[in-house]
């Protein structure tokens, strides 16, 4: 079975239109479990669905700590991965397994398995799980409606977990977790972002509001950061993201303070000696 994938919104469309093809044949071991080895990968972009063959599937978590092992082998059909199989003892990667492994083959044994699985295993116990089960049970109701077709995956707007800008940081506020996150009003000391927000792929989170005003934000030293803007006043300002491919949640407050020697004069003017009169 084909699966195509639309390109996904903003920061996920890097990968463009992907077709993926499950490369296992063959029925099952002799205790009625998929055979694992198939792999997938991109290739040249496809043609526009068919809308009725869309299926909205599982969004990214996104990765980074506290996402199960599983999640992201389901989300991108990898049936055969490691932490994937070893994780069916828990009831939504065991149906994920199953039905990707169904979805790869469509072998009506497999996807009774699958629907069993998903229907014994109670509520969903966080985001990922719920996201998961959303997904997958989306999938039972495509094959339903369109047996043997082949599924085209959209990737949904959104996170299966809300995204949280959690803290703010400096190089000094390192130093002194307990200490306000403060910068001097002259503005251009570098501020990192902290939260679930710095494991989104680059550019998906492009700038945050200081204030009353808009900064961008960049990548590096491992992290995302922004440049605090010069401030005429000293005191508290709120900081929240303003432009992301995702909504963002999380306001928090970095305090202005004034130098004791007052903020540098900018550097002279030089004369270009080309232009002089």
């Amino acid at each position: 079975m084909n699966l195509r994938r639309l390109p996904a919104p903003a920061a996920q469309a890097a990968a463009g239109v992907l077709l993926v093809t499950a490369c296992g044949t063959g029925a099952g071991p002799p205790d009625g479990d998929p055979q694992d080895g198939a792999t997938a990968g991109p290739v040249a972009p496809s043609a526009v669905a068919d809308p009725e063959l869309v299926l909205p599937w599982i969004p990214i978590g996104p990765t980074g700590p506290g996402e199960p092992l599983w999640y992201d082998p389901i989300r991108t059909l990898d049936c055969s991965d490691d932490d994937l199989v070893a994780s069916r003892s828990e009831p939504v990667p065991l149906a994920g397994y199953l039905l990707c492994h169904a979805l790869e083959r469509d072998d009506p044994q497999l996807w009774s398995r699958g629907v069993e699985a998903l229907e014994s295993g109670g509520e969903p116990q966080n985001c990922w799980e719920r996201a998961a089960d959303a997904g997958l049970r989306r999938l039972v109701e495509f094959h339903r409606a369109h047996p043997g077709a082949d599924p085209v995956l959209e990737p949904p707007e959104g996170t299966a977990c809300p995204l949280v800008l959690e803290a703010l940081e400096t190089p000094v506020s390192a130093d002194d977790p307990g200490a306000p996150v403060s910068v001097p009003s002259c503005g251009g000391a570098p501020v990192f972002l902290d939260g679930n927000i710095v494991r989104l792929p680059e550019g998906t989170v492009r700038s945050v509001s200081v204030g009353a005003v808009d900064v961008p934000v960049h990548s590096g030293n491992g992290g995302l950061f922004f440049r605090a803007p010069a401030s005429a006043e000293a005191g508290p300002v709120s900081v929240t993201v303003a432009e992301s491919d995702h909504p963002v949640e999380g306001k928090l407050e970095l305090l202005y303070t004034r130098p004791p020697g007052g903020c540098p004069a900018p550097p002279p003017t030089v004369p270009d000696p080309g232009r002089a009169s």
